[in-house]
């Protein structure tokens, strides 16, 4: 009695197919069959980030930046990260926002080269793919509440 065995997984772009003859014997008579195994490509295809350009601005004074997007044509579950020169100063929360991890302060810049242009890399992986994308976050001035401000000395909301 013999059999073949495949000591290493097939592979697609090696070889698609494979063929062998199997032959059965009860002792008196044999039936043999020719069988194919065809190898099939698994492709997996990268994340796709989306609406990457609403996380380019922020307000001063806002922890959140924006909500984040991706698309995985494998339906495999998508997991955000950051790095670059100031992820230290951002967050992912909930895989699903990114967030600042204190209030930005446009008159008190927090970033690497404090011009309140936050330089970060956004990826998203399958966790077999990453897709990454270099972001520079932008905060912007927002005229604050102060007592005074405004016409005839009243509190101005914005």
């Amino acid at each position: 009695m013999g059999y073949k065995v495949c000591c290493a997984a097939p592979v697609y772009a090696t070889k698609a197919s494979y063929t062998a003859t199997v032959s059965v014997s009860d002792g008196v008579k044999t039936t043999t069959q020719d069988i194919t195994v065809t190898i099939t490509a698994v492709v997996n295809v990268a994340p796709v980030l989306s609406n990457i350009t609403n996380c380019s601005k922020a307000n001063e004074n806002t922890l959140k930046v924006c909500d984040l997007s991706a698309t995985d044509a494998d339906n495999d579950t998508l997991t955000f990260t950051i790095d670059g020169d100031d992820a230290s100063l951002l967050s992912v929360v909930d895989n699903t926002i990114l967030k600042f991890n204190t209030n930005p302060d446009y008159e008190s810049p927090a970033d690497e080269n404090n011009n309140n242009e936050y330089l970060i890399t956004l990826n998203v992986s399958d966790g077999k793919l990453t897709t990454s994308s270099s972001l520079k976050l932008q905060v912007s001035n927002v005229e604050e509440n102060q007592f005074g401000e405004g016409q005839f000395g009243t509190s101005v909301m914005e």
